[in-house]
């Protein structure tokens, strides 16, 4: 699976024209994430991307905001994992991926009852300046201490792909790779074919 993830700050072109770019491409999900503004801001956000993903059929989560996510009729949220921690009781009305840093951090959010993990960041990134990248053996152990589907962020191009593939993740969250492409629907279509792998569980 192929899983772009928003940053209006760091745009080639005007956010919503990249955004509709992207979703031509067809990613398997759109994140919608921005940790820089209001809640209320954040709702037209994440109302006007739902609308610009719904006209290419493409499946959208939210960042954080599990209210707002069901107040647009989302169904699929990304949690921090101290977010997490802090629910009471899983929500069988939506379902939650956990972000992740550490093998303990994957084993705790699958007992907190995470449907899916985010993993990173895998290689250094521009997002996180002079943070070393984790590495895809410490990705590969993420993936092994689950049995839940882990997707590989930061730093993941079609380049390595295969690598994150071969270390047993289901897929992979790009956000500056194609918040900054000039044709994200090319960097889609190479992440995939250099994938080569389906997920070992579908959360879409």
């Amino acid at each position: 699976m192929i899983i772009a993830v928003t940053d209006r700050e760091h745009t080639i072109r005007p956010f919503t024209e990249q955004l509709r770019l992207i979703a031509e491409g067809r990613p398997d999900m759109v994140i919608i994430r921005d940790k820089n503004c209001s809640i209320d801001e954040f709702r037209e956000f994440a109302a006007e991307c739902r609308d610009i993903c719904s006209e290419f059929d493409v499946d959208v989560c939210v960042n954080t905001y599990c209210q707002i996510a069901k107040e647009l009729g989302i169904e699929k949220v990304q949690l921090p994992m101290q977010i997490l921690s802090e629910r009471k009781g899983k929500d069988d009305s939506i379902l939650t991926g956990a972000s992740v840093h550490s093998i303990q951090d994957a084993k705790d959010a699958e007992e907190l009852g995470a449907d899916w993990l985010v993993f990173g960041n895998v290689f250094e990134t521009s997002c996180k300046v002079g943070k070393a990248g984790a590495g895809t053996d410490m990705l590969k152990e993420a993936c092994e201490s689950t049995s839940l589907p882990v997707y590989a962020i930061g730093g993941v191009t079609a380049d390595n792909i295969r690598s994150v593939m071969r270390s047993g993740a289901s897929g992979a969250c790009i956000m500056s790779g194609l918040m900054m492409a000039e044709r994200p629907s090319e960097v889609i279509d190479r992440l995939r074919r250099n994938s080569n792998r389906q997920s070992k569980i579908s959360i879409l």
